[in-house]
């Protein structure tokens, strides 16, 4: 008999001690803007069982070894794991779930397509060699193979994430910024290319022990790396507004799927004005990932749409929902994951009490569909930002084009600007609007109110 190496006996006892119970489960399925219950091009392997199912179904659980193939680009998926960590895939993914070691609450090995991790918890991700572990984050993972050599884009909005290789070190990506790991290229470029930034880093022997998240990491795999091919230059960039804009879209994508899937009524127009406004949102998180007022703002929409996961994580990362808060409140994590009303309401409360208030420019600012002064710009570019934008809600107020939340957004960008009259105008506009759309919040109701009795 062979002897056992270091690294399977470490594989081994991890399966040991994580029985093949489901650990996660399908928590959404959609095709466009619109939840699907169940779709026929997802296949679901049953390692335990050695069968592949034709369909999956929202609510499917998954357990350890399972595999999930996508066959076609149009669908999006969501996992949910047993602690709240939330796997979003897009693109013709491939992905099998690994067994968990204590302290995690997710672990895949992620084959191919497109995957967007949002956790407060630690999680392991690997891809062929590569593993990333977090500990509290938002980050996207892309894996192109163009000329068949896989590279892999880690994209990070929030928090950090720890990079690791075989036997190697971890180095943590943080927010705004992205990491593309590729294979080396010949032996006769690679001097060049260390030189122009990248660096090389050759592969190591398997570790005997498994590391976490701020510490060294490494992917789950037996056998040690091959010679030549596991060499990868791993180069970091910073995150552009282009790159912003479109992550900020398929999150806002999303977020109405889930919220149409929890039963909130969005014809398709609706549902596209409510991708624009998260989008908005979005963005302006992932600009200022720091700022806690975004982040509130954006927590106060998705708890409205009833997007309770999510609403709860950037309510804890913008400082809402502490331990005692959350106490205070009487708010049980575990309920709202599974779909409370009663703390579904009592989390919109704590938002709404504590939130950071929003002076009219930050607000402004914040609900720009275009370019968005930085928070450091000359306050005289800042004023013939804000004047434009008013120039273009006027026109399109002319056409017809403007709904009642962008009469608030009006009212409150003329008030800003000490025009108090128009202001008070549009804001009486966006009430008599919303007497039959029903699409204000009960806070843009209170603040149209008070503007519309100033003028």
């Amino acid at each position: 008999m062979r002897p056992v190496s270091p690294g399977f006996a470490s594989l081994l006892l991890a399966l040991l001690a994580s029985p093949l119970a489901a650990q996660v489960e399908v928590s959404a399925i959609g095709l466009d803007l619109e939840p699907i219950s169940a779709t026929e091009e997802i296949r679901h392997f049953r390692y335990e069982e050695g069968v592949e199912l034709a369909s999956l179904e929202v609510a499917a659980e998954l357990a350890v070894g399972d595999l999930l193939t996508a066959l076609v680009d149009e669908l999006f998926l969501e996992l949910t794991c047993p602690e709240g960590s939330l796997l979003r895939f897009t693109g013709r993914f491939m992905v099998q779930i690994n067994p968990i070691l204590e302290g995690e609450d997710c672990a895949v090995d992620f084959m191919d397509g497109a995957l967007d991790v949002l956790t407060d918890g630690e999680t392991e991700v690997c891809t062929g060699g590569v593993c990333l572990g977090t500990g509290g984050t938002r980050y996207g993972l892309r894996l192109d193979r163009a000329e068949r050599a896989a590279t892999r884009r880690v994209v990070v909005f929030d928090g950090g994430v720890a990079v690791g290789t075989v036997g190697g070190e971890a180095e943590t990506v943080t927010a705004k910024e992205e990491l593309v790991i590729r294979p080396a290229p010949a032996e006769e470029e690679t001097e060049a290319e260390v030189e122009a930034g990248p660096y090389t880093r050759p592969p190591a022997p398997l570790p005997q022990q498994r590391r976490r998240y701020r510490r060294p990491i490494y992917p789950r795999i037996a056998a040690p790396a091959a010679p030549a091919a596991a060499e990868l230059v791993f180069e970091r960039r910073t995150i552009d507004d282009e790159q912003i804009e479109r992550w900020a879209g398929l999150y806002a994508r999303f977020d109405v799927v889930k919220a149409r899937a929890a039963g909130i009524e969005l014809d398709p127009g609706a549902a596209e004005a409510e991708k624009e406004r998260l989008k908005t949102l979005h963005a302006a998180v992932m600009r200022e990932p720091e700022k806690p007022e975004a982040r509130a703002e954006l927590a106060d929409a998705q708890v409205e749409n009833r997007i309770d996961r999510e609403a709860l994580y950037n309510a804890k990362r913008s400082g809402l929902a502490t331990p005692e808060a959350l106490e205070l409140y009487q708010i049980d994590p575990s309920r709202l994951r599974r779909g409370s009303a009663e703390d579904r309401e009592r989390l919109k409360t704590l938002i709404r009490e504590n939130r950071p208030s929003l002076s009219d420019r930050q607000f402004l600012v914040i609900d720009a569909l275009s370019w968005q002064p930085a928070a450091n710009s000359p306050p005289a570019e800042i004023e013939r930002y804000w004047r434009r934008w008013v120039e273009r809600q006027q026109t399109a107020r002319r056409r017809g084009d403007i709904d009642a939340r962008g009469y608030v957004i009006l009212a409150r960008a003329l008030a800003a600007l000490d025009d108090a009259r128009r202001g008070a105008e549009a804001a009486r506009r966006a009430l008599e609007l919303d007497e039959t759309a029903r699409q204000l919040t009960e806070r843009e109701l209170a603040a149209c109110r008070e503007l519309a009795s100033g003028g």
